[in-house]
């Protein structure tokens, strides 16, 4: 998937664009990470905003989200601002400069992480 796709997912889901938005309350309890297979959605227990995947027929084991969410997670340093802006985003903040940076640096997470063969 290209950096422009990623964007676009991404954007979709700070947005309340088509409901893509999930409402935050519906995950802010959340104890364990897993793939909302009717929505196709990522759901992380990290502060993470939810994502999809590159194949949309990827259908991961809740062992492989937790994973790939952990070590998302974990390509950012505490103390950095990407967490801050990670955090920021799940609780429904509005996108802003640092949003944009933020993009590029998940998508290489992601892939890292192996996201993409999922």
């Amino acid at each position: 998937m290209n950096l422009f796709k990623l964007e676009i997912i991404f954007l979709l889901m700070l947005s309340n664009v088509s409901g893509a938005k999930a409402d935050v309350s519906d995950y802010s309890k959340k104890t364990k990470s897993y793939f909302d297979q009717d929505r196709k959605h990522v759901i992380c227990k990290e502060p993470i905003p939810i994502f999809t995947l590159k194949n949309y027929n990827s259908n991961p084991s809740d062992k492989e989200v937790a994973t790939l969410c952990s070590c998302i997670w974990n390509k950012f340093p505490e103390g950095r601002w990407e967490r801050d802006e990670m955090r920021r985003m799940f609780n429904g903040g509005d996108p802003t400069w640092r949003t944009r940076g933020m993009i590029h640096r998940f998508g290489k997470a992601i892939k890292v992480c192996g996201g993409y063969e999922l």
